[in-house]
């Protein structure tokens, strides 16, 4: 299993500049046996990590000596640089499902792109889940080769999850499907505000027996 090494860290407020000059980033660990454990991880080894475990699956985190078995729960970014600022890692009970969100990966060429020129329309680019830690997998692979005409669908539930996993998602949610060029175009080319169908449109009072009479 991957590995990543931690210290503990006694700065706050302040303090965690120096941390961050030292290209490292400051960070806690929470779960079932540990309570908000301030900690440090080398920049440049937890970029590896997340790159290993696509920043959805298990890992072991070396605190001081002692393995805990964690994901990362929360990545902090700066808004400008986009570089890592803070980490939450979350120490997670092995005997207990949790939830984890898992990127969606598509491989493959839809036929009804080449063979009618339609386009590859992706709903969803990740999903959540509820299973066992150790199942959790660091993405799913959605072939869209099956989508052969145009209209074609990949619906949540065709696909294969781990065994025993919950799906947060209702399994007829569309992943991905297989549109019409002219018809997305249209969808670009509507207006913000769609015009008043004729049949929506305010009707006048139709008169009464007793309008009727009084004008008479």
């Amino acid at each position: 299993m991957t590995k990543l090494s931690a210290k503990t860290r006694k700065e706050i407020g302040k303090g965690i500049s120096q941390i961050r000059k030292e290209e490292k980033i400051p960070a806690v660990c929470y779960g079932a046996e540990i309570k908000n454990a301030p900690i440090s991880v080398d920049y440049k080894e937890f970029m590896n990590v997340l790159r290993e475990t696509e920043g959805s699956s298990l890992f072991d985190l070396d605190i001081d000596g002692k393995t805990f078995p964690v994901i990362i729960k929360e990545i902090q970014r700066d808004p400008v640089s986009g570089s890592v600022v803070h980490v939450d890692f979350y120490q997670v009970p092995m005997n207990k499902k949790i939830e984890a969100t898992v990127p969606l990966i598509f491989e493959g060429e839809a036929p009804a792109v080449k063979n009618f020129g339609g386009t590859l329309i992706k709903d969803l680019q990740s999903i959540d889940i509820k299973v066992l830690p150790n199942l959790i997998p660091k993405h799913i692979v959605i072939n869209v080769g099956k989508l052969e005409n145009i209209g074609d669908e990949i619906l949540v539930g065709s696909i294969d999850f781990p065994e025993g996993a919950e799906i947060l998602r209702n399994k007829k949610d569309v992943i991905a499907y297989i549109s019409a060029v002219t018809s997305v175009e249209e969808e670009l080319e509507k207006p913000i505000e769609a015009e008043v169908k004729e049949e929506e449109k305010p009707r006048e009072p139709e008169a009464t027996e007793e309008t009727e009479n009084t004008e008479k």
